[in-house]
């Protein structure tokens, strides 16, 4: 667990001041405000200000607390879904995490860690190169190094808790200035908790249409969106997949980084695929994890899987397609044949949603292993987050009829990534057997209720040679190289159930991401009237996967 040493910018001097610049985040806060708020927030809330110890002090106070803190087990605890966490194991989880407060420009963050018993610590610091005067030619620095201790006051949902500011000390008092080694040090208050009395807690899992406006204005562009070249694309995940401080007083949000030794992020698919079973479910203690899933006779093949890199590894960022080869020989214990790679580098638009998972950078790859009749192809997604390795991969026989390219690029395209382990298999928790379902072709239209209306057709494109005698079409007048037929109007009601995945090939604009849940979809249709979809039925009638194939 890391503790925010105190003290720690003044000894940087001009070298911490040109790597703040180049690292730091977020716009400028204005130096009147924060000592105003800081004399404030001490008048009212009877805290004080006092000197904390030399840095070399507390670093060694640091190095000790943190042996003496790796000795200590976690209290057992629920999960979010089993009941409410007590104060002690609440504060426990949080240490292994630090809290950030900042826009992702500039040069200014509030960073703070909280200890098992609530204590916390943290530091303010603006760095502003271009403030110069007589004395200090090396720039201006607004800093707070703060302390202090939060109670648990209470739980508001399974995903959220309101935490207590019980105390909240400050090293050096508002407004008071020093030149240090040619840099003016000007201290404030701690921006992000001004004025505050309670903070919101938000858990890994939080949904985030519950989150307020507020809260995700400060964290949305530090995760959740992506510039790809001149255009800003906001991809929004379902829940929040990390903790998160918000200080409802002041409308500031902290987003949180996992400093501890255990994978805490998943590759989760959005609902399930039917004809899959899961086959291997594997977590482990440092929370990476494999999961299998295939068919009847495993001629399709899923693995989700999450692995440590070892020392001499391949990075993501330094060699992406080294990276892949290796992730592919960790997984497969087979070297790939025909491997391409697509990445950042690859731009395209309609590839967006391959390249990023909401706003973490990925890679979209392809190749064949095997030989024969044994060949099989094999499509994925990877990243990486710290030392950690993450695929999901569809590895397919030529055989397979049910898992076609285009379902696997849209269930690759809007995968998520998730601070807990939800959904990690595509296997129903009542397997439906490849027999019992029907894939189809189908024009259709919103029905009452939570059906759907389907026209079933017949795709014929160029290989069909036999169907477009049968039906009198000849290959050379077609424009698109396909044809729909057996187009009779005859309608037929489908049941569409809230958990299953439907994805649609063109997006509203300034989003990428293809899937929608049932209810989306359902408005979807009404919007845009009759639609060629590829439907995935059962022996009742129920749409278990639904897609819009591209049409040119």
């Amino acid at each position: 667990m890391r503790k925010i040493k105190t003290g720690s910018l003044k000894a940087a001097g001009v070298i911490l001041l040109a790597a703040l610049l180049m690292t730091g985040c977020g716009t400028k806060m204005p130096a009147e405000d924060t000592g105003e708020a800081q004399e404030e927030t001490a008048e009212s809330d009877g805290t004080s200000q006092e000197e904390t110890p030399a840095a070399d002090e507390n670093a060694a106070e640091d190095d000790a607390q943190t042996e003496d803190q790796e000795e200590v087990k976690e209290p057992e605890a629920p999960g979010p879904e089993e009941g409410e966490l007590s104060e002690e194991q609440l504060f426990f989880r949080l240490s292994d995490w630090s809290f950030h407060f900042c826009s992702g420009a500039g040069a200014w963050e509030t960073a703070l860690t909280i200890e098992p018993d609530g204590t916390f610590s943290g530091e303010y610091y603006d760095a502003n190169m271009g403030e110069t005067g007589e004395g200090y030619d090396n720039g201006t620095m607004y800093q707070c190094v703060f302390q202090g201790k939060l109670k648990k006051e209470k739980m508001i949902t399974p995903f959220s808790y309101e935490l207590k500011i019980d105390e909240i000390t400050c090293e050096r008092k508002a407004n008071e200035e020093e030149i240090i080694d040619g840099m003016k040090f000007i201290y404030t208050g701690p921006y992000g908790l001004l004025n505050a009395n309670s903070l919101r807690l938000y858990l890994p899992g939080m949904p985030v249409e519950d989150l307020s406006q507020d809260y995700m204005d400060w964290i949305t562009p530090m995760f959740f969106g992506c510039y790809l070249e001149d255009d800003y694309y906001q991809v929004l995940p379902e829940e929040l997949p990390f903790y998160g401080l918000f200080n409802p007083d002041e409308g500031n949000g902290f987003y949180s980084q996992y400093d501890g030794k255990k994978n805490v992020n998943y590759f989760s698919a959005r609902g399930t695929f039917p004809g899959l079973k899961n086959e291997k479910s594997e977590m482990n203690e440092d929370g990476t994890y494999r999961i299998e899933d295939a068919d009847e006779g495993y001629t399709a093949y899923l693995v989700n899987t999450c692995f440590p890199l070892e020392e001499g590894d391949a990075g993501m960022y330094d060699d992406s397609e080294k990276f892949t080869e290796q992730c592919i020989e960790k997984v497969f214990s087979q070297k790939p044949k025909d491997l391409y790679v697509l990445d950042r580098s690859s731009y395209m638009f309609d590839r967006a949603g391959m390249i990023y998972t909401e706003g973490t950078p990925c890679i979209y790859a392809g190749w064949t292993i095997g030989s024969n009749e044994d060949t099989r192809s094999c499509t994925a997604k990877l990243t990486q987050i710290g030392n950690y390795a993450y695929m999901f991969v569809f590895n397919m026989s030529e055989y397979d009829t049910l898992v076609d390219s285009e379902a696997i690029g849209f269930i690759l395209e809007t995968l998520q990534l998730k601070g807990r382990p939800d959904h990690l298999s595509m296997a129903a928790d009542e397997p439906i057997g490849e027999s019992e379902l029907h894939k189809f072709y189908a024009n259709v239209k919103a029905g009452e209720g939570d059906s759907l209306m389907a026209d079933e057709v017949i795709w014929l494109g160029p290989a069909d040679e036999e169907e477009m005698k049968q039906y009198g079409i000849d290959p050379a007048e077609l424009t698109n190289d396909y044809a729909i037929v057996e187009a009779d109007g005859r309608y037929k009601a489908y049941t569409l159930p809230e958990d299953t995945s439907c994805f649609v090939q063109y997006p509203e604009e300034g989003m990428f991401y293809k899937y929608k849940n049932a209810k989306d979809f359902r408005k979807w249709l009404k919007e845009n009237s009759e639609r060629l979809l590829v439907l995935y039925a059962d022996k009742n009638d129920v749409l278990r996967f639904v897609y819009e194939p591209y049409t040119p």
